[in-house]
Order: C-alpha cells, then sequence, then structure tokens
C-alpha cells in the first residue's frame, strides 16, 4: 500500500486522462446515434446520466437490455419512478464496447441498425 501511495500516482492520472477521452467518445456516439438522449455534465464519476425520454418508452433499460446491454436503470436513483426513463451508462470500457453498446442502444429505442 505504500508503495500505492508513494509511486503510482501517475496511475491515476493516466485512469482519469482515459475516462475523460472515454466520456467524449460516449458523448459524440449517443449525439450521432441517439439524437433525442440527453447527456448531463457531471463530475468525479465512470457513469454517464442519459435522458432516454423522448424515445417514448415508459422502461428504456429494459428494452435497451434485450439487445444485451446491461445499464442500470433511472429508477434505482430515486423514489416514486421520477427517473424511470434515463439510465446509467458505464464508460469504463474501451471506446470499441462504448459504440458497439450505443449502437444496440440506437437498435432497442429505434429499431434502426
Amino acid at each position: 500500500m505504500v508503495s500505492a501511495f508513494r509511486d503510482c500516482a501517475y496511475w491515476i492520472d493516466e485512469t482519469n486522462a482515459r475516462l475523460k477521452e472515454n466520456l467524449q467518445h460516449l458523448r459524440a456516439e449517443v449525439a450521432r446515434q441517439l439524437p433525442k438522449a440527453k447527456m448531463f455534465e457531471h463530475a468525479a464519476t465512470y457513469l454517464a446520466w442519459i435522458d432516454l425520454t423522448d424515445y417514448g418508452f415508459e422502461n428504456p433499460q429494459q428494452e435497451i437490455l434485450k439487445h444485451k446491454v446491461a445499464v442500470v436503470p433511472g429508477d434505482d436513483h430515486a423514489p416514486k419512478n421520477e427517473y424511470s426513463k434515463f439510465v446509467r451508462f458505464n464508460f469504463a470500457t474501451s471506446n470499441e464496447r462504448i459504440t458497439e453498446a450505443v449502437s444496440r442502444m440506437r437498435l432497442a429505442l429505434e429499431g434502426k441498425p
């Protein structure tokens, strides 16, 4: 543990830079493939908060899961299903996986390949 604190500060800097790049990639993919979606500014997390209200599904997470993309349902984050049309998307992965996941989300929400 001492070595981690003393000698590995570079790792957290590299990780933060990578997460920032991944978030930019996710934003670009969502804008390109899911134009009705809304993303929010946030800090200190690798989970994006995406509003899918304009796609018209009562529970978009269930539709997305049918296309083998696991996102966290928004209603897990508030009482009374206030955010049932939102999802949390983990972008701590490769850009290729982000692109594939957003593409599958598009299929689930728009029915377009």
